[in-house]
This record gives C-alpha cells, structure tokens and sequence, in this order.
C-alpha cells in the first residue's frame, strides 16, 4: 500500500518537473556587436603532401550579420627561407589554390 503510494508521487512528480522543463520560460538572446574591426581571416593548411595548396579568404563579421564575406581578387604568394615563390590564383570567390603543386619542407616559411 504504502510503495504504491510512493510510486504515484513519482510519477506525479515526474509530470510535474517535465511540465515545468517544457512551459519554461526562455527568453531569446540576440547578441549584439558594441565594437567591431573588420579583420581578414586565413584558411591556410600547408601540408608536407605534395600537392595544389589553398587558402580561404574572408572578413570578419557582425553577429547582425549573416555571414563572413569573402575576400576576392587577392595577391596571395608564399616565399619560403630559399627566395621560392609560390603564387595563388583566384578559383572562386575568396578561394585560392597554388598554382603549382609543392609540399611544406622543414624550413622557413614567410606568408605575405
């Protein structure tokens, strides 16, 4: 008798507590951007494979915003230790692949 007593409090403790988790109040947050400096972000993975490289380009954003805007029709080059130049082009906006293939060595690199 008294454990089925018990066994409805559970249950109707349960109810009570998922009830309570689903009417909640939740109140949307909206952040907003108080200061904002328009930064350039790079995407550049250089791997020891011998291959393509690319790179991604784009601008920092609002939390107004939607997204991140892509940077377009850049000079991007990577010259290494050696005086080796490896120059970019654009293949859409705001992604740019080697012109040729190489492969990151252990030396210095200098991205400009």
């Amino acid at each position: 008798m008294k454990s089925n007593i018990i066994k409805q409090y559970k249950v109707i403790y349960s109810l009570l507590i998922t009830g309570v988790l689903l009417v909640g109040c939740i109140e949307e947050f909206t952040p907003e951007t108080k200061d904002y400096e328009s930064l350039l972000v790079v995407e550049a993975v250089l791997t020891d494979e011998y291959k393509y490289q690319k790179i991604k380009l784009s601008r920092t954003f609002k939390f107004e915003d939607e997204g991140a805007k892509r940077e377009e029709k850049a000079e991007i080059f990577i010259t290494d230790n050696l005086n080796n130049k490896y120059s970019y082009s654009e293949i859409e906006p705001g992604e740019y692949v080697s012109d040729i293939a190489f492969k990151a060595e252990k030396k210095t690199i200098n991205c400009i």
